[in-house]
């Protein structure tokens, strides 16, 4: 959701060839100002899993040309990978998404985002991973609950 003066701020969302229109319209909007909420409390049911209709595999591994596309850093992305190793397949879904993002690297993939965009979302990120070496519990409480689960 968004308010209309922060949707018109942003210019409203951004078709990209591999999806994150949400998260690329989520970070333009930070960057323009605006306070970004999350409401992990609403349950949202998803009628067809993740990657279904592609499959799994090519899902993460096209997952993988969207971190690229979009410019994240990429110690973050490795991070973003190993999280990923405990999703179903084991091991195989961060190894795609890895790959995924290894070759578009390779391949020079254009990036639908500015030079402004990808340096405030890597200073971020760059601060999430600071903020998680220099006390790891608060980051996960933050991010998965007070359990750390």
């Amino acid at each position: 959701m968004f308010r209309c003066e922060c949707y018109e701020s942003v210019g409203g969302i951004l078709p990209l060839k591999y999806g994150g229109e949400d998260w690329c319209a989520e970070v333009m909007a930070r960057m323009k100002g605006w306070r970004v909420e999350a409401f992990p409390e609403l349950k949202v049911f998803h009628h067809k899993p993740t990657g279904a209709g592609a499959g799994v595999l090519r899902y993460w591994y096209q997952q993988g040309f969207m971190d690229f596309s979009l410019g994240i850093h990429p110690l973050f992305a490795i991070v973003r990978c190993l999280r990923r190793l405990r999703a179903r397949p084991y091991l195989a879904c961060g190894l795609a998404r890895l790959a995924g993002f290894v070759w578009a690297n390779w391949r020079r993939e254009a990036r639908p985002v500015s030079k402004e965009f990808v340096d405030f979302l890597r200073a971020e990120q760059k601060q999430r991973l600071r903020d998680f070496l220099i006390n790891p519990l608060h980051v996960l409480s933050e991010h998965f609950g007070a359990s750390g689960t």
